[in-house]
């Protein structure tokens, strides 16, 4: 008898892409071919009357891929416009990092430079966002990476998937 088709699917891949911050995003892609598996913009809530990150939201987002192999690949932040935008992304980036921790999710820190060299190389500062759009549509032609009840495509969606993408590239 010829070698039967396996019962099970082996097991997939899951890289997510972190693009750090409150109007940052989350996005999960897979080792097969196609569109990203799952992404949310990064959730956040308001407290004392400035937003900070839904690490709870998070969390419960990370429970679907619970069963499966992950890596995480969080952006760093660097270069922050002021001190409360500086503060405010590495808040983000400790609680993020810290769930990933608790979660046993093994991550690596990605510099925006890194990704943005792989991943949209010869892109002059400023241009960064138009130019990640395009990679992006090159790359998952049929997603619009528009959230529910928005008109227009999330940057951070957008960069977190390429993000993805450059830690599925590098093997990471």
């Amino acid at each position: 008898m010829d070698n039967p088709e396996p019962l099970t699917r082996p097991e997939q891949m899951i890289y997510i892409g972190i693009d750090n911050g409150i109007t940052g995003g989350l996005v999960a892609i897979s080792d097969h071919p196609g569109p990203p598996v799952s992404m949310i913009r990064t959730p956040v809530q308001t407290v004392r009357g400035k937003n900070e990150i839904d690490v709870m939201a998070i969390k419960e987002w990370l429970q679907q891929f619970e069963h499966q192999q992950v890596s995480a690949f969080i952006e760093v932040p660097t270069n922050a416009r002021n001190a409360t935008v500086g503060g405010s992304m590495w808040g983000s980036f400790q609680a993020v990092r810290c769930l990933l921790d608790l979660r046993q999710i093994r991550y690596q820190r990605v510099t925006p430079q890194a990704w943005q060299k792989k991943m949209i190389p010869g892109a002059d500062t400023g241009e960064t966002k138009a130019e990640a759009m395009v990679a992006a549509r090159q790359l998952w032609p049929t997603e619009r990476f528009v959230p529910d009840g928005c008109k227009k495509p999330h940057d951070g969606l957008i960069d977190a998937a390429l993000i993805a993408e450059y830690g599925r590239r590098q093997n990471l």
